[in-house]
């Protein structure tokens, strides 16, 4: 009957402890978020049941050969602690190694008597350790995850039945284990994985199997307006908004292409992302699947990146290239219609003088026959400033007088008046007046057109300093900014990119070259020029020019006085030196021609023989076909230093109109001129 009792105890016992066991496990795969928490908390639960003194767990890294402690617990004297260390798995010294490399496992009452430690027997003996629990934790593919040992100072004893138990709570412990050790690598690689996406310079976005975001790094955040955290569990097209740029429809979602295709997708060069606070950046972007080791997609990875400014860069390339394509054109063109108006402007002139004071009604219409070719001058120089030849010749002006008197010649006899903001310390810049002026007006014109019923252009102009935050495409420094308002029509969007695109027009008696001409001569000043617009609201156009680092104004006093000396002019066009002659005759100067080049050199050697040299050189830069104004004053430099040369040119496929000195001259006239612009220039020359 006793007998009975104590059985009954024992089996009650058993069942209580194996209960205690298994629920500390249960626990302990529930409640402990890592792989080390695990252990510590089993551990813990098996050395109270067990009544062991402490015990350790070693993880073994594959990779290093290496069982690393990543649990101790229980009392654990000092000569003991200081041994718990890393150990290799192939060191002879420790029983940990050994039951790794065996994967056998050691249940030892008493070390000193165990068949298999009687080698370890002093060492453990050392250590006060007279009894040891030595198991493997072996996972699913019989693979080693670590080794468990359970230590006395004194003997104890270990009933077969606590074998069984051991080994039971021993499998439960590898399983749950080896979830956790798979669980912190993907967490670790998902890591890695995070970082390494957040600290890529292009967007990505990262989805699961049914389309939701489960990731996007710091540059899709900025690129879609949407924070990781709000975005997370969303569906991508709700957090990736992307529509074709010139029909505005909505893209395909790229997550089913993925998934339809089961490759790799590319989105249309013409893809805008749409940010949730409106803004709309141009992009290049492609899509992959995410496949397991089965092959099976689990999710799509989007890659994006912002191509605005890139998009921007080339448009402004291609605008470029346009302009340089018809100034080929309109340089050959220029080029002879200045030649013509110069005998045209030349003869009317020299008309006017032989005119008598009587003869009112004449010089009236000599006048105004001169106003028109000047007329004409403006209109070859809108042409000249697409090619080469029509670069700015610079001088320090500013640019409040400019604007008024440009805007207010370009709206005589408009029912559209202008506003003004202009401040008193307004930056100096150093520009061609007459290019500024042409581009203003275009500018203004172009408004103008934009209010048939009338209203008002607002002007404003401002100093600012341009930084690399600004944006532009601009040196850092000073520029005068202007800004041109109007209360128009407005621009369609799918227009705004082609406005300065030479020819390019949507009036239907439109030239197409009044915006282009602004944007060339703003461009060869070294500004910026670009508009912003919004359909029946009306546009802004925003002008940089870079600002002068003088501070005053120097005025030259123009006058038409009459000179002496011999001057040598060097033209390939007979009217051009008839006309030119005869007006240097009227201002008391004596002449000499020359067709081109070699004509030139030897008539101004054969002069110097003669004692009878010549006070100034008027060269035509362009000769077909011979030696023109460029080669003929490197020449005749060599023969004379102090050859006084003027440059003379209706078009010029290089800036020598801009900045003659540089060549060699040391005046330039460009055609056609007056001959008080002639007279100007041989004073100033010979003087």
């Amino acid at each position: 009957m006793v007998r009975d009792i104590t059985e009954k105890k024992k089996i009650e016992d058993k069942i209580k402890r194996e209960r205690e066991a298994f629920s500390a496990v249960a626990k302990a795969v529930i409640l402990a978020p890592d792989a080390s928490k695990l252990c510590h908390k089993i551990l813990n639960s098996l050395l109270k049941i067990l009544n062991f003194d402490f015990g350790a767990v070693r993880i073994y890294n594959e990779k290093s050969k290496t069982l690393i402690p990543i649990a101790v617990s229980g009392l654990v004297k000092k000569q003991v602690r200081e041994k718990i260390s890393t150990q290799s798995i192939d060191d002879k010294k420790y029983v940990a190694a050994l039951v790794a490399r065996t994967k056998i496992p050691i249940f030892a009452p008493d070390v000193k008597k165990h068949k298999i430690l009687h080698t370890h027997a002093q060492r453990l003996n050392e250590l006060g350790i007279n009894s040891i629990i030595s198991y493997p934790l072996i996972g699913e593919k019989r693979t080693l995850l670590g080794v468990v040992h359970l230590c006395a100072y004194t003997k104890r004893d270990i009933p077969k039945e606590d074998t069984i138990f051991f080994e039971t709570i021993a499998n439960m412990w590898s399983i749950a284990l080896e979830d956790k050790l798979k669980g912190e690598m993907v967490f670790a690689e998902k890591e890695r994985l995070s970082v390494t996406l957040r600290s890529i310079g292009d967007g990505v976005i990262v989805t699961d199997a049914e389309g939701k975001v489960i990731m996007l790094n710091k540059i899709a955040e900025d690129l879609t307006g949407w924070k990781q955290e709000k975005a997370i569990g969303k569906p991508l097209e709700k957090v990736f908004v992307i529509i074709n740029e010139h029909t505005r429809k909505r893209c395909e979602n790229p997550f089913e292409r993925v998934i339809n295709t089961g490759g790799i997708v590319g989105l249309a060069n013409d893809t805008v992302v749409i940010a949730r606070d409106g803004t709309e950046r141009v992009i290049a972007d492609s899509g992959a699947p995410i496949k397991d080791h089965t092959g099976k997609i689990v999710g799509v990875i989007i890659v994006f990146r912002d191509v605005t400014e890139k998009r921007k860069r080339e448009q402004e390339l291609m605008k470029m290239e346009k302009l340089e394509s018809l100034g080929v054109l309109a340089g050959g063109i220029a080029h002879d219609f200045n030649n013509v108006l110069t005998g045209i402007l030349g003869n009317i002139t020299l008309a006017k003088t032989y005119s008598r004071p009587e003869d009112e009604v004449v010089i009236k219409k000599l006048e105004n026959a001169e106003n028109i070719c000047l007329r004409g001058k403006g209109l070859s120089q809108q042409l000249l400033t697409f090619a080469k030849g029509g670069e700015p010749v610079k001088k320090v002006i500013s640019m409040a007088e400019l604007i008024r008197d440009a805007v207010s010649f370009a709206l005589s006899g408009s029912n559209v008046r202008c506003e003004f903001s202009i401040p008193d310390d307004l930056w100096l810049v150093e520009a061609d007046e007459g290019q500024i002026t042409q581009a203003i007006q275009n500018i203004i014109i172009n408004a103008d057109q934009a209010m048939p019923t009338g209203g008002v252009i607002k002007v404003i102009c401002e100093n600012v300093v341009v930084t690399k935050k600004d944006n532009l495409p601009l040196k850092a420094g000073r520029y005068l900014k202007i800004s041109i308002k109007d209360q128009g029509v407005g621009i369609p969007k799918k227009y705004l990119s082609k406005i300065f695109d030479p020819f390019f027009t949507t009036k239907k008696r439109g030239s197409g070259l009044g915006l282009s001409t602004a944007y060339s001569i703003i461009k060869k000043h070294h500004g910026h020029i670009f508009a912003k617009s919004k359909v029946g609201k009306g546009s802004i156009f925003y002008l940089y020019l870079p600002a002068s680092k003088k501070t005053k104004i120097i005025e030259g006093i123009e006058e038409k006085i009459k000179g002496k000396g011999r001057v040598l002019i060097m033209d390939d066009e007979e009217m051009v030196l008839e006309v030119l002659g005869e007006m240097l005759n009227q201002l008391g100067y004596e002449t000499e021609f020359a067709k081109d080049g070699y004509e030139a050199i030897d008539l101004y050697k054969k002069a110097l023989l003669e004692k009878k040299p010549f006070d100034a050189v008027i060269l035509d830069l362009t000769v077909p076909g011979s030696m023109g104004g460029e080669e003929a004053i490197k020449r005749l430099s060599e023969i004379d230093p102090d050859v006084k040369g003027i440059v003379s040119s209706g078009y010029s496929t290089d800036p020598i109109m801009a900045d003659y000195k540089k060549y060699g001259f040391c005046g330039a006239i460009a055609k056609p001129y007056r001959i008080v612009d002639l007279a100007k220039v041989l004073k100033d020359i010979i003087s």
